[in-house]
């Protein structure tokens, strides 16, 4: 029997820090909502536009769909980090646009499947570098 997990977590940049949810052991995705870029604090440090889905499986299939149901990125690992840092593009290397996307986190060790929510509002642009 497989067992189906629906977490309809909303991660707002007004919490702390990830580290709240990341004590939980439960799969999330931060920031949530994203709005253009984000600067992650320790231990996370860097910014950019990308996204982290963060305690998931070690032997995992992740999905990611747009509101259409339009399959938009397919990631396969086993025995790879509990973490994917996501740089919001498709299978193509095109970058995504806001949406709400459905990400599904299989669980091939113990038959489970997670849904999570992720709110795109919008992508910044690129950053000029400058010399």
């Amino acid at each position: 029997m497989k067992t189906i997990i629906i977490m309809s977590l909303i991660f707002f940049s007004s919490c702390s820090s990830p580290e709240v949810l990341e004590n939980t052991g439960e799969p999330f995705v931060y920031p949530n909502p994203f709005k253009g870029s984000f600067e992650y604090t320790a231990p996370y440090g860097g910014s950019g536009r990308y996204v982290r889905i963060t305690n998931i499986p070690v032997n995992k299939q992740l999905q990611i769909f747009n509101s259409k149901g339009d399959l938009v990125k397919n990631i396969s690992t086993l025995n790879g980090p509990s973490y994917y840092q996501w740089d919001l593009t498709d299978m193509q290397f095109n970058q995504i646009k806001p949406d709400l996307y459905k990400i599904r986190i299989d669980d091939n060790t113990f038959n489970t499947t997670y849904w999570l929510n992720l709110e795109i509002e919008k992508i910044d642009p690129p950053r000029l570098s400058t010399f």
